[in-house]
């Protein structure tokens, strides 16, 4: 009537449904084929990404990074430029969105988590200027956490050197 289980069994399943669990996470975390390459997204002397936000709309292009100076959180004229297309698309689409602030591999942790927060704090503002409603922009900071170009040079410092706009929910 009842199945005898000897508790190696059970740590047995217990392993395989989290081995199962882990393996489920993995893949979904793989690039599927449309990506372009990072070349073509960022170009050279770019100061704003050419992908973004616009994967959402085809009719229109919305870039959904700003790249910042070496230890600073000012934004640039191209920043500025790219935040209120920013701005009017989140506006016309009701989106909430988180701003991830970033910073390349130079400096200790933590002040890097501290400048990547300053610059999410600034596109933040910089958004809610041009009419997004503080209310739907949150802010986090990776600092060097999550490096996307990995390398010495000042080429791909400037491209770690970021903000992300990420959509959260559309309401």
């Amino acid at each position: 009537m009842f199945q005898s289980v000897c508790f190696f069994d059970i740590i047995d399943m217990k392993n395989y449904f989290y081995l199962t669990i882990l393996l489920a996470l993995v893949a979904s975390c793989g690039k599927n084929g449309n990506n372009k390459g990072n070349k073509e997204a960022y170009g050279h002397d770019s100061k704003v990404s050419s992908k973004g936000v616009n994967s959402l709309s085809k009719d229109s292009f919305v870039p959904d990074r700003v790249f910042f100076d070496f230890d600073s959180s000012a934004i640039t004229h191209e920043g500025i430029e790219a935040l209120k297309t920013q701005a009017e698309y989140l506006k016309t689409n009701k989106l909430s969105v988180v701003v991830e602030g970033h910073a390349d591999e130079r400096g200790t942790d933590a002040y890097n988590l501290a400048l990547g927060l300053k610059r999410a704090k600034a596109v933040k503002a910089i958004l809610v200027k041009h009419g997004v409603q503080s209310a739907k922009i949150k802010v986090v900071t990776f600092g060097k956490q999550k490096i996307e170009f990995p390398g010495d040079s000042e080429e791909v410092h400037a491209k770690n050197r970021r903000s992300v706009t990420v959509v959260a929910a559309k309401k």
